[in-house]
């Protein structure tokens, strides 16, 4: 059963920290938590022996590594796909000219964007509260 599952080793030492993470919050003496320590690694490490007698240290290293690279790989594609769903949200219709855009201004109303070309063509006039664009002088 432990040799069907390669992260076996990795979970039973996050288990044995969580077990001394939970007695260090007890009250116990010192001399305590340092006799249940080496007891519970004295057990772990014979179990280790036991339930992987065929797999060498190296061999256990280069499956954690091989777990750490999946899990930073399944990372990578989770980020870049909250990345995407972050720019998909902010893209916004650009008021006059209708294009979708990521890089946008807000309007005055609260229905109102423009993207960042149309955006340089405005201005704010007078003590008007709203964005008037400038006619290009012929």
């Amino acid at each position: 059963m432990a040799e069907d599952n390669p992260q076996f080793p990795t979970k039973i030492k996050t288990l044995s920290l969580e077990i001394l993470t939970i007695l260090y919050s007890r009250d116990l003496t010192h001399e305590e938590l340092v006799s249940f320590r080496k007891r519970l690694m004295d057990i772990f490490n014979e179990f280790q022996k036991q339930a992987f007698s065929n797999y060498s240290t190296d061999h256990i290293l280069q499956l954690e590594a091989k777990i750490k690279q999946q899990q930073q790989a399944q990372y990578e594609a989770l980020e870049k796909e909250r990345s995407a769903r972050i720019a998909a949200l902010q893209e916004k219709t650009c008021c006059i000219c209708g294009k979708k855009s990521s890089d946008w201004k807000k309007g005055v109303n609260p229905d109102e964007y423009y993207c960042t070309p149309c955006s340089l063509n405005f201005t704010k006039k007078g003590d008007e509260s709203r964005m008037v664009m400038e006619r290009p002088l012929q």
